[in-house]
């Protein structure tokens, strides 16, 4: 997979706001649009929309035949049935309904933003081929954003609005759930309803006629849901399993993937992400909610910078996977996953605020200090960005002053990093600054005001150096592995055994996948011959605060538990206590943190997981968890002296 990322070419690049904001937002909603796609299966061609939808009944109803097995429930009921799911599902578009959310859109961004950076020359080439083969565009999803940026932008260069899969919970907002039905949204169920055989049925039908009728691309994140840790996260397959159906059965002779990288200057939902992590469960989707956070929006939020992967054909990538002797359907369906998952983490553009939050980290575990001169912060963050750049990062678009751009980037995220007679340092009293109160907190969390006064401004910075980790992090496991003997289960493993023995125990924290690591530890191997002390030592630090010492931690507190079976809220709370009693970073506080690491445990069959009541339930190995806790204190020792645990 390495070879496949893009090189990154400056001029390619499109601020779209800079033309924007000198043209009428009225004019642009009411342009022509005129985007010359036309449906690409003969039968959908010149179809009206009363005959489409004819059509796609009739498809279910003869699909609903063929998966209802005779005797089980009555056919008129199944029938039944489907017809309310599709109700519930499809999407209908209006453009009227398109051009009065693209005004209020426009005035947003023009407001609220410097810069929309899109590569511009790879949307127009994609835009060429559309009326050939059906498209589907994939982007990465750290934002509520990630859904309205892609129609923004689909609607700016004249192309069809896509078709796109939304969770549920949207359909339930008043009057907004229709307005987004409007605009493309198609509405899907979780869990258990949407493992209904009548329900896959019409979703299956539904996603074949969008692909087969409509012209429009087809949108949806592999994610299944927004990334709270600003980092990627396990692929659901549900919709792309249906994709890969519809061309495996012949219905298409091939689709093109698009994937796409977005990463913003700031979140818009990055207070809200933090709660989230620590636990506070998020606000239900309602329209007044969304009303009030445009209302609240008065910060400035920077730059996006969305970045479009070279396009490329699931039938050849099909024919390539079936030479490797991957032909079985669900492999073929996780591979093509963690392949658009990779894509997407490869060619994200880092911001130079992600640099910055990468510099802050430096400075508190090497410098053991929140307070750096900015002179110092700059020349700190030249020398990281050549670090990411050998590591195949590709760092903002623009060619620009970069202390003063550091500076403008502080100015956005003031609720988290202060700038004060050229000191640059995190936010104190940020619970008070940020109207934040233990009182606010709800759950099992019970956290003290002086942890949770600490752990925002720590939490709230990781998030923005998670999207630079997929670039370092194999190179960092072969920097902490590299001087240390590391024994598993009685055998003394050689460098590429202790590489993979940590890509599994990282397994969901990173979304590595099994079928290329041989490739990435050759790849992690000639990048680490050619990386200097200094920047070694800035990857230990990266990988070790929080990550190594926070999974140390959780199986710490699994070998110290009263029992051999624990139930999931004794181990959070076990670890929570933990976080505070010994000052450890607040990332330990994380739920998402804690069932990564739990999961890796389960998958490599170290722990046992089940569910009695309703209560999660874990069966805990302590012989082999123990091993694990001596490998990552050897790990720990073999780097700075400022990073030894004292767990």
């Amino acid at each position: 997979m390495n070879n496949l990322m893009d090189g990154l070419d400056y001029n390619l690049f499109v601020n779209i706001l800079t033309s924007l904001k000198n043209k009428s937002d009225l004019r642009w909603t009411l342009k022509t649009l005129n985007t010359g796609q036309c449906a690409l299966n003969s039968p959908g061609t010149h179809l009206s929309n009363y005959e489409k939808k004819k059509i796609l009944e009739q498809n279910i109803k003869l699909t609903i035949l063929t998966v209802i097995p005779i005797n089980s429930i009555g056919l008129d009921y199944a029938t039944s049935k489907a017809m309310e799911v599709l109700e519930d599902l499809q999407s209908i578009k209006k453009n009227t309904t398109i051009r009065m959310m693209g005004y209020i859109l426009i005035k947003i961004m023009k407001s609220k933003l410097q810069g929309l950076y899109i590569n511009e020359q790879k949307l127009l080439m994609m835009k060429s081929n559309l009326n050939k083969t059906p498209v589907i565009f994939v982007p990465s999803h750290r934002s509520y954003q990630d859904f309205i940026l892609m129609a923004f932008i689909c609607f700016n260069y004249n192309i069809d609005i896509p078709y796109v899969a939304a969770a549920m919970d949207f359909k339930n907002m008043k009057i907004m759930g229709n307005v987004l039905k409007q605009c493309g949204a198609f509405f899907l169920h979780r869990g258990k309803n949407s493992q209904d055989v009548i329900y896959r049925s019409v979703l299956y039908t539904y996603v074949k006629h969008l692909i087969t009728y409509e012209s429009s691309p087809l949108q949806f994140f592999i994610e299944g849901t927004r990334s709270r840790s600003n980092k990627s996260i396990r692929p659901k397959l549900g919709i792309l399993k249906c994709i890969v159906n519809v061309l495996l059965k012949n219905e298409v002779q091939d689709l093109i993937i698009v994937p796409i990288s977005i990463n913003y200057d700031r979140l818009l939902e990055d207070k809200l992400f933090s709660y989230e992590l620590l636990g506070i469960p998020k606000p239900k989707e309602t329209t007044l909610g969304l009303i009030n956070s445009i209302k609240n929006m008065d910060d400035q939020y920077g730059n996006i910078y969305i970045n479009f992967a070279s396009p490329f054909s699931l039938q050849k990538y099909i024919k390539d996977i079936n030479v490797n002797g991957k032909s079985n359907e669900n492999n073929i369906v996780l591979t093509l996953a963690h392949e658009i998952v990779y894509r997407q983490q490869h060619n994200m553009i880092l911001s130079y605020f992600n640099i910055l939050a990468v510099a802050l980290i430096y400075n508190l575990y090497k410098n053991k200090t929140e307070d750096i001169h900015i002179d110092i912060i700059i020349n700190q963050i030249k020398w990281i960005s050549t670090l990411f750049k050998k590591c195949g990062a590709q760092i903002e678009v623009q060619d620009v002053d970069i202390t003063s751009r550091i500076i403008d980037t502080i100015q956005l995220h003031q609720h988290f990093v202060t700038l004060k007679d050229n000191i640059v340092h995190f936010q104190n009293n940020y619970s008070k600054y940020n109207n934040i109160y233990p009182i606010n907190l709800s759950g099992n969390l019970n956290l003290k005001n002086e942890l949770l006064k600490n752990a925002f401004p720590l939490i709230l910075n990781q998030l923005y150096v998670n999207p630079s980790l997929h670039f370092i992090i194999n190179i960092a496991f072969i920097i902490l592995i590299s001087k240390c003997q590391i024994i598993w289960k009685n055998d003394i493993l050689d460098l590429e055994e202790k590489f993979i023995l940590l890509r599994r125990l990282f397994e969901f924290e990173f979304v590595f996948f099994h079928g290329c690591q041989k490739e990435d530890f050759k790849h992690s191997i000639s990048v680490y011959l050619h990386i200097h002390e200094k920047e070694k030592e800035l990857l230990r630090y990266l990988t070790i605060n929080p990550y190594v010492i926070c999974y140390r931690l959780i199986y710490s507190c699994l070998i110290n538990a009263p029992q051999k079976i624990i139930s999931e809220e004794f181990i959070y709370n076990s670890i929570h206590t933990k976080v505070y009693e010994l000052h450890t970073h607040p990332y330990g506080l994380i739920k998402d943190v804690i069932k990564s690491a739990l999961d890796g445990l389960h998958k490599m069959e170290i722990i046992e997981k089940y569910k009695k009541n309703d209560i999660i339930l874990y069966e805990i190995n302590r012989t082999t968890i123990m091993e694990l806790v001596q490998i990552f204190d050897n790990i720990i020792s073999n780097g700075n002296d400022l990073l030894k645990s004292s767990i």
